[in-house]
């Protein structure tokens, strides 16, 4: 059985995407074909020698998004681009002979080796005829009932699109990706978190639940060793899912100890040390400031670099403004 990634990003998001592949490639016994749906790029030109040449990668295939007339809603003054759509799509743009596919959130960073599980969840996807499989999110209560109304689900139970297993033949034969898109055209429901929100609509419970190490929520703030991760040894994490606002290449997240497993795979295909980036510059230089005072600067693995390429990446993006 092979393994089959899927990744749908646009240039907003290479570097993310490319961290998150090495990180797969360098822990995985198996070789990988991956498949890229980009919305700007139609080639493997872009993708970094780390990656095109890494020995356990048997494919990489790069297809530029080409329904371009569809409207994405509710993706203004957000993190996330309208590439986060593209999945639906996916089956016009990977291999005709594909069954399975692993689609993963490009702030995905894989921390020790998926094949043997994958290959295991990825037969009882199969065997028991479900379309997808994923990490369990919510579970419906008082508190979150909201979530669960505003999107009309009938089901208890709200899946993390951020890693999902998919049965390719399943989802032809169900005919998955008109149904989304006919909810999305009437607009009947109201999507806070995007597609996740629509595939949990038409999906609606039913689904295979999936070990919660394939899709593990990684804090971005206390130490390593506060995290749940580290205080429960009986389950050791295969992807950390950098999930919400908060990222390591960003605003607060950079000075989180959780950072450098983001950081550390950046290094393996960009020239730069750090992946910083400014949302808007007086906010960074706080935020800065603030990790002096409270000493989290000085856990910073390469100080000297961070804050050279901290300023370096405001003065060069000031000057394109002006330009």
């Amino acid at each position: 059985m092979s393994l089959n990634f899927l990744y749908c990003f646009d240039d907003n998001y290479n570097y993310q995407a490319f961290s998150s592949i090495c990180s797969v490639l360098d822990k995985t016994s198996q070789k990988l074909n991956i498949f890229i749906i980009h919305k700007d790029k139609n080639s493997t030109k872009f993708i970094p020698d780390y990656i095109k040449n890494h020995k356990m990668l048997k494919n990489i295939d790069v297809k530029k998004f080409k329904n371009v007339n569809n409207i994405f809603p509710n993706l203004d003054n957000v993190h996330v681009s309208e590439a986060t759509y593209y999945r639906i799509y996916f089956d016009d743009y990977i291999f005709d002979d594909i069954e399975n596919i692993i689609y993963l959130d490009s702030d995905i960073i894989c921390n020790s080796d998926p094949s043997v599980l994958l290959k295991n969840y990825i037969n009882e996807l199969n065997d028991k005829n479900y379309v997808i499989g994923a990490v369990t999110h919510l579970t419906k209560n008082m508190d979150n009932k909201d979530r669960f109304e505003d999107i009309k689900m009938k089901s208890s139970k709200y899946f993390n699109a951020g890693m999902i297993l998919i049965n390719v033949n399943r989802w032809k034969e169900l005919n998955l990706r008109e149904k989304l898109l006919d909810t999305l055209k009437r607009s009947e429901i109201k999507l806070t978190f995007w597609d996740q929100d629509l595939l949990n609509n038409v999906i609606d419970g039913q689904y295979l639940e999936l070990s919660n190490v394939l899709n593990w929520s990684i804090k971005l703030y206390g130490s390593l060793e506060e995290d749940e991760v580290y205080a429960n040894k009986n389950q050791t994490p295969i992807f950390f899912h950098f999930f919400g606002k908060q990222k390591p290449w960003v605003g607060k997240g950079l000075y989180s100890e959780s950072s450098e497993i983001y950081q550390f795979h950046y290094r393996k295909h960009a020239r730069n040390y750090y992946h910083i980036e400014h949302r808007w510059f007086p906010v960074s230089l706080k935020q800065l400031l603030l990790s002096v005072i409270t000493l989290k600067f000085f856990k910073i693995k390469y100080k000297l670099k961070f804050i050279t390429i901290f300023f370096s990446g405001y003065i060069s993006k000031k000057q394109k403004w002006l330009v």
